[in-house]
Parts: structure tokens; C-alpha cells; sequence
């Protein structure tokens, strides 16, 4: 079953004091379970140095893509740290 969970945009100080603690909370919890699902989705489906086609579909069938484009864009947000990930991409 595919999790529909709204994206909740706003920082857990603006939840708390516009009363939205527990949709910040909801929304904090699915985007915690997408990060795991992509991450198994990975482990899954990497081999011999490639990430097969199966990957995207595997996540796919449990989160909405708005949702997957949130975690992946915060995930690179996250790392600005990482050499891994070109300036474009970052941007």
C-alpha cells in the first residue's frame, strides 16, 4: 500500500507554534521510512557497479515521487560536505 502522507514544509519550530506538531510529526516519520525504502531499494538492486532499472519502481510502488524528490533534495542539501556531489547538483 502506497504511504499518501501530505509533505509537511515547515520547520518543527513553525509546527509547534502554529499548533501542526503532529503533521509535522506524521510527515517527519514518512520521510524517515521513503529514506529507508530508497536505501533498500539500493542495497537490492546494486550490482556489478550498476543500479538496475527495478530500483526506481521498487519506491515508487510505496511513496509518491513529491515525496521521493523531497527526501533525495534534502539528502544533497545535507551533504554539502560530500565531494561526491557536483556544485550543479547541489543547486
Amino acid at each position: 500500500m502506497k504511504d499518501t502522507t501530505p509533505i509537511y514544509f515547515h520547520s518543527a519550530t513553525y509546527a509547534h507554534e502554529h499548533g501542526e506538531l503532529d503533521q509535522y510529526r506524521t510527515s517527519h516519520k514518512a520521510n524517515i521510512a521513503c529514506k529507508e525504502a530508497i536505501e533498500q531499494a539500493i542495497a537490492d538492486n546494486y550490482r556489478d557497479n550498476r543500479l538496475g532499472s527495478a530500483c526506481v519502481q521498487q519506491v515508487l510502488q510505496q511513496f509518491d515521487p513529491d515525496r521521493i524528490f523531497y527526501v533525495l533534495a534534502n539528502t544533497v542539501r545535507q551533504k554539502d560536505y560530500d565531494g561526491r556531489i557536483s556544485r550543479d547538483n547541489k543547486a
